[in-house]
């Protein structure tokens, strides 16, 4: 119970900067923010099935906005489908521009020097 104030805190002020970003225009780095939060949310514990329609719902629009924030919630979305048991085949947003597996965003990453995908 320690950490699920400050989570929730952390998480709160990350969606208000997501928010502000958006309504100023600056959707590119809105996007950090946004990623953020739908770890936090994974963190917190949240219902599972919950936290993976919103995170579809948001890679819809990562991926339009700011593709590297895109393959760090693909990675997140991989996990909570293991969890779930299930494959919501989330790489259809890159249109196989980068594979259709973990392997391919890590070999993505390593060509084109993504450390933070590392």
């Amino acid at each position: 119970m320690v950490w699920s104030v400050p989570l929730k805190e952390t998480k709160r002020k990350l969606f208000d900067a997501y928010q502000l970003g958006m309504k100023i225009g600056a959707f590119s780095a809105s996007m950090y923010p946004l990623c953020f939060c739908s770890r936090i949310a994974l963190l917190e514990g949240e219902n599972l099935t919950l936290l993976s329609q919103s995170v579809t719902l948001d890679l819809k629009m990562m991926a339009k906005y700011n593709l590297p924030c895109a393959k760090l919630v693909v990675l997140d979305m991989l996990m909570i489908d293991e969890l779930r048991g299930v494959d919501s085949k989330p790489f259809y947003i890159f249109k196989d521009s980068i594979g259709n597996d973990d392997k391919d965003i890590m070999n993505n990453a390593q060509m084109n020097h993504d450390y933070y995908l590392l």
